[in-house]
């Protein structure tokens, strides 16, 4: 009798995987239905195969902030680099940025997170940085002057009738860096005036920080036989902005004013002013550049190239916010003794 040999168990499977593609193939014609599609060749070494092709992984290199603990309203730098992306967004409002390499400034008023998100056909990566934002309430006073014929004062009020306001008066000068620091708990609706401390190599501006709201002013007089002379006040500045007035100006044979204007952002600020004559024509600009924290004083005889203007008004415009303060006096040229402080205010 012939004996049946079976076939190895490889062969008996190729065997019915053969009958099922063909019993596929006739339902799929007999029924009508589409075949299934294709299966893609699959990428393995970051170039195509058998005509598919795929990008690169993304890969985000960086994404910082340049502060990571700023003011409420000051500006920080946001800056990423990327590579094998095709397409980056960052959320918070900001959308679609560079898919390479970018940066951008963001005004902050509370704590957040910005996340980066970068993609390609294949592949997405995310990458997030946190700026913490202070809640404490911040004052500016545009003038302090440090030399030993002026003196400068502060009075500050507590407005909270639970909570002692912690406070800190810090000196800055021209160029951003902090000459002093002065520190206060004032009780509640508690309050205190003191001089500030001279410093005859410096002038600059006042930042003020509570953890309470305030109410205060500052003053800046002459000093004559080391007694006060004159004295202008300067209140308490909450709110700088990107476009400020000086409402009156005069420089001529009596008068002489003074315009202090402070950056109080970590930025670079790039600052105009603009000289209106009485009919509101504009006829003189001079273009500044503020340092970060910086702050300076500008005469109006320069910015009207010493020419003779018995009234006017000047525009402040700036890239990032900014206080200002004018200073507007009799007693240099004609000995009189008018020495009036007038605060810059919104158009």
């Amino acid at each position: 009798m012939k004996t049946m040999t079976r076939p190895p168990i490889g062969e008996r499977i190729i065997s019915v995987l053969s009958m099922t593609v063909i019993m596929l193939i006739i339902a799929t014609s007999a029924f009508g239905l589409d075949a299934p599609p294709a299966i893609p060749d699959l990428p393995s070494d970051g170039g195509s195969t058998g005509g598919g092709s795929y990008d690169p992984p993304v890969t985000i290199k960086s994404f910082v902030a340049d502060l990571n603990n700023v003011r409420q309203g000051e500006f920080v730098t946001l800056s990423w680099e990327i590579s094998n992306a095709t397409q980056a967004t960052i959320d918070n409002g900001i959308g679609q940025v560079s898919a390479t390499k970018g940066s951008l400034e963001v005004a902050l008023n509370s704590t957040t997170t910005f996340t980066l998100t970068a993609v390609n056909t294949w592949d997405t990566k995310k990458k997030s940085v946190t700026i913490s934002v202070s809640t404490n309430k911040k004052y500016f006073l545009p003038c302090y002057k440090g030399d030993s014929t002026h003196y400068v004062s502060v009075a500050l009020r507590n407005s909270s009738e639970s909570k002692t306001a912690e406070v800190s008066v810090i000196l800055y000068d021209e160029y951003g860096d902090v000459i002093q620091t002065v520190s206060k708990n004032l009780p509640p609706q508690g309050q205190d005036g003191f001089v500030l401390p001279q410093n005859p190599l410096y002038d600059g501006w006042i930042y003020v920080e509570s953890t309470e709201s305030l109410t205060g002013l500052c003053w800046v007089g002459s000093l004559e036989n080391g007694r006060p002379a004159y004295m202008a006040d300067i209140s308490l500045i909450s709110d700088p902005a990107l476009k400020l007035i000086i409402p009156h100006v005069a420089q001529d044979d009596t008068w002489d004013t003074t315009i202090f204007v402070c950056n109080p952002n970590n930025g670079t600020n790039s600052v105009k002013l603009k000289y209106y004559d009485a009919q509101g024509v504009l006829n003189y600009t001079k273009s500044v550049s503020l340092p970060p924290n910086g702050s300076k004083a500008y005469s109006v005889e320069d910015l009207v190239d010493g020419t003779v203007r018995s009234n006017g008004s000047v525009k402040i415009e700036a890239s990032k916010n900014v206080a200002a303060f004018a200073l507007y006096y009799d007693t240099a040229k004609s000995g009189g003794t008018c020495y009036a402080g007038i605060g810059a205010v919104r158009p």
